[in-house]
């Protein structure tokens, strides 16, 4: 039951301003001891199998396979991607936690994208690009609502409320249709199995999709200029 002293600003999201969204599931993040036990021993049997990454290998392909062909209609005559090209790499990881945390495919990546798509990436860039002005500077938020702490409390509520929106809209999905006895559960059907708690899996996917969508920009090669030969083939 680890107490990891980070984070005071999302801690105070989840368990002072929004509190009655994260009571009975506050998650993984920003969350501590018996709290964050009692969470992540509910969810980590289904998330840390060998066969629930398997399942998703097609999916994930698939998602990596679109961002290839957007890539490839975005460069210019040079090779070269647009000065927004971040915005494209996080378009692709949204894309790829959403097959995984709400078995759906959001279409990021195709020219129609919704815009609503775009609305969640550019919250969770104001997250990051606030919390280290909240955490690592004098905390005047602790005492008034600074101009800094309103926008990272907007982008917040917009993550929760179109990750939860996402989220219903799958389980609805997954209450309508069958499921035939020889197809292998998805992840969030195992989720919703467990206790049968909806709060359970909407708060597992708003977890994947806060810290999903910019940490998985570490991964990804760091480049000088904006050629992109080294990584997507011509």
């Amino acid at each position: 039951m680890p107490h990891r002293p980070s984070m005071p600003s999302l801690e105070y999201y989840k368990h002072v301003l929004r509190k009655d969204l994260f009571r009975e599931s506050p998650g993984v993040i920003a969350v501590h001891g018996e709290s964050w036990y009692d969470f992540r021993s509910k969810v980590q049997q289904v998330m840390l199998q060998p066969r629930t990454a398997r399942m998703y290998l097609g999916a994930i392909e698939e998602a990596s396979l679109a961002f290839v062909r957007r890539v490839r209609n975005i460069r210019n005559e040079k090779g070269e991607a647009p000065d927004d090209f971040l915005n494209e790499i996080h378009k692709w990881s949204l894309e790829s936690i959403a097959r995984v945390a709400l078995d759906v495919r959001l279409g990021c990546l195709d020219e129609d994208a919704n815009p609503e798509t775009q609305r969640l990436i550019d919250s969770i860039s104001t997250f990051f690009k606030n919390v280290p002005v909240l955490e690592l500077k004098v905390p005047f938020w602790r005492l008034f609502n600074t101009p800094t702490w309103r926008k990272y409390v907007d982008a917040l509520d917009t993550i929760v409320s179109i990750t939860a929106k996402y989220t219903e809209e799958a389980l609805s999905r997954l209450r309508s249709q069958s499921n035939p006895e020889n197809k292998e559960p998805s992840l969030l059907e195992r989720v919703l199995a467990i206790e049968g708690n909806r709060k359970l899996a909407s708060t597992l996917a708003l977890d994947l999709f806060l810290v999903g969508i910019d940490t998985v920009i570490g991964r990804f090669p760091r480049f000088h200029d904006k050629s992109i030969e080294n990584i997507i083939m011509p």
